[in-house]
């Protein structure tokens, strides 16, 4: 999956992550101490996207805050248009600023709420810390493809989230295995039809 070219646009992230972590406010000192575990995570949701047979190459990230997972993703997967919508303006900034000097001509980042906002059809929706996946789901529905990739990070409870959200949407939903993460739970994909009216 990876060249010397997307290592060094790694690298690179991280030394602005260690720049502007405490002016913006993107990440505890403490994190930033495990901050290539917490890479080693986001390349996963790289990897369960680069299996997935998608009907298109777009992807939504909801609440990308400091850039983990998505800037990861669009660094290892540039054939890929990663959409990052964050609403705080700090950190919207960072995501700018990383994406201009890391030359991501993949990605766009959006300061608004996720509902205010359209886009093309999109077939993954990724999350590191958005709620559950109803609301993950429900919040994008304006902007999905016909078939979608739900992908979040969880803990134990996830299957009681998914029964929450067959509910709300009236259909049985395709779990893929759930992959360990390092830092703490595991790493869900959802399958299923988009924009499907919420309950």
């Amino acid at each position: 999956m990876f060249h010397v070219k997307q290592n060094n646009k790694i690298l690179a992230y991280k030394k602005l992550l260690e720049k502007y972590h405490n002016t913006l406010d993107l990440i505890s000192t403490k994190a930033l101490k495990n901050i290539d575990q917490k890479i080693s995570d986001a390349l996963e949701y790289a990897k369960a996207i680069e299996k997935y047979q998608p009907e298109n190459k777009n992807l939504l990230d909801i609440g990308s805050g400091n850039g983990l997972p998505a800037i990861i993703i669009a660094i290892s997967l540039p054939h890929w248009n990663v959409n990052l919508v964050e609403r705080r303006s700090r950190r919207a900034s960072f995501l700018k600023i990383v994406s201009s000097q890391l030359g991501l001509t993949n990605t766009k980042v959006y300061m608004s709420d996720v509902n205010e906002i359209r886009l093309e059809p999109q077939a993954v929706i990724s999350a590191q810390a958005v709620g559950q996946f109803k609301d993950l789901y429900c919040l994008s529905n304006h902007l999905h493809s016909n078939k979608i990739l739900l992908l979040s990070r969880k803990g134990q409870t996830w299957q009681d989230e998914l029964i929450d959200l067959e509910t709300a949407l009236n259909t049985k939903i395709e779990a893929q295995k759930p992959i360990e993460l390092s830092q703490h739970g595991n790493l869900i994909g959802l399958s299923l039809l988009g924009g499907i009216e919420c309950q």
